[in-house]
């Protein structure tokens, strides 16, 4: 593999694992039957998905396969991530730790729908 690419994937796996782990954290701040309890599991749903992928394309281990419907159901919230970021970059001061930190969720995000768009 490219050394480029494998940087890139290895910089996307720290990224979509710290927000997996974010995410599973919230998993008990909301009830179940809640909107936003669903919004959460469905993203934790597609980050997993994402880090498997990204360890499959590093060759760190094999992981289960994962299925054609898994893969197009982890589009949306990966899309939504994105978009979300995009906004919220819109709106913060450049050079700021938040636009980096939104800069780096984008670029990963990117990577991990490009990984699925390639699966499917």
């Amino acid at each position: 593999m490219d050394p480029l690419k494998e940087n890139q994937y290895h910089q996307a796996l720290i990224i979509v694992t710290s927000n997996l782990k974010n995410c599973l954290n919230f998993q008990d701040k909301f009830p179940e039957g809640s909107a936003q309890a669903s919004l959460l599991r469905n993203r934790i749903k597609a980050l997993s998905v994402a880090q498997i992928l990204l360890n499959q394309n590093l060759d760190l281990f094999v992981e289960p396969t994962i299925s054609k419907d898994d893969l197009i159901e982890s589009l949306p919230p990966l899309n939504s991530i994105k978009n979300k970021c995009e906004k919220a970059m819109s709106k913060s001061k450049p050079g700021s730790s938040n636009e980096l930190r939104l800069s780096r969720l984008i670029f990963a995000m990117n990577i991990c729908i490009k990984l699925i768009n390639e699966k499917l």
